[in-house]
């Protein structure tokens, strides 16, 4: 505290040196004081986000339950370009429990070879289990022990089986109701929500919508990956769309996936070349024709940063969607 003050005197906008500082009061129960400083650190520089991330935390800690459900609302809309600010992100959100907001950051930052701190495996771990990818989160924590050994024991699947038992319940019956429409792009939405169980549950409730599934050449291939735990590429696309979706309404991703999967049928039965797959493309230019169906406002443009490629590249794909749809 006391080199914290003094750079911060030398330095008066160092604001890192501020932030570091109040999180030191934080630890020593100074909370007052903590707060009068990122108070100060936002006023002298509105927006700083990682002021604006301890700030989430000592409310979360202090059991501020108006003012994290606000500030959290607020964050979940930021969209952060430095590697270092989305790692910020991803952190607090995973410490304060927001695992869906949490993984879409981390997971982005880990597709992108970021490596972080010592901790960045660790939320990811927490983050992927607490959002159904077990298996994802297994070979995360085997990087955060070698980050942290120390942490050994902490593994999330023994913290906590409530927030998973929950999940589980939820795919379950989200399955089960797509798999009933007997609409094929329904039920490949339910071997979707499948795939993301542990495998004894996953084994089960594939046993449990079997009889239901109109089998066909398209939906006994995915049916198999699924039972045997493979990736299948219309999944791959599904996975960067919610990944995406993650901080929207909770019934739009799903009408936009169940969008997704009515594209895919389309591709199957029209023979379309498949082949070497842009993911990314494919998700840029279903989400596009799917929010103008909507009449949302959105520009090419906007689907092509969301997905991190050109506009010419949703331009020609969103031409694919729309033969393959006419």
């Amino acid at each position: 505290m006391d080199l914290l003050t003094e750079i911060i005197d030398e330095y008066p906008e160092f604001w890192s040196a501020y932030n570091n500082l109040a999180l030191a009061y934080f630890y020593l129960n100074k909370i007052d004081e903590a707060m009068d400083l990122l108070n100060e650190v936002l006023e002298k520089n509105p927006g700083n986000l990682h002021a604006l991330c301890n700030q989430l935390i000592f409310y979360y800690y202090c059991h501020k339950h108006k003012e994290v459900e606000e500030l959290t609302d607020g964050l979940s809309r930021v969209y952060p370009m430095s590697f270092e600010h989305r790692y910020k992100l991803g952190a607090t959100f995973a410490l304060i429990g927001q695992y869906k907001l949490s993984y879409r950051w981390l997971k982005k930052l880990y597709t992108q070879g970021f490596q972080g701190d010592n901790s960045f495996h660790y939320w990811l771990s927490y983050a992927s289990y607490y959002t159904g990818r077990e298996a994802f989160a297994k070979e995360m924590w085997k990087l955060a022990l070698e980050d942290v050994p120390d942490k050994e024991g902490e593994e999330p699947w023994r913290i906590s089986q409530k927030a998973a038992k929950v999940f589980q319940s939820k795919v379950d019956v989200t399955a089960k109701k797509k798999c009933a429409t007997k609409n094929v792009h329904d039920q490949l939405y339910s071997l979707y929500m499948a795939k993301k169980l542990p495998e004894q549950q996953r084994l089960l409730l594939l046993e449990e919508i079997k009889s239901s599934i109109h089998m066909s050449t398209l939906l006994d291939e995915v049916y198999t990956y699924v039972w045997q735990d493979k990736q299948h590429v219309i999944f791959e696309v599904a996975d960067v769309i919610e990944l995406e979706m993650e901080s929207q309404n909770e019934s739009d991703t799903q009408d936009l996936l169940s969008f997704w999967f009515y594209v895919y049928v389309q591709v199957y039965k029209q023979s379309y070349d498949f082949q070497h797959v842009n993911v990314n493309a494919w998700a840029a230019a279903v989400t596009y024709i799917w929010a103008k169906e909507k009449r949302q406002a959105i520009t090419q443009a906007d689907a092509a940063k969301q997905y991190s490629i050109s506009v010419a590249t949703v331009r020609k794909y969103s031409k694919i969607v729309n033969t393959l749809l006419n």
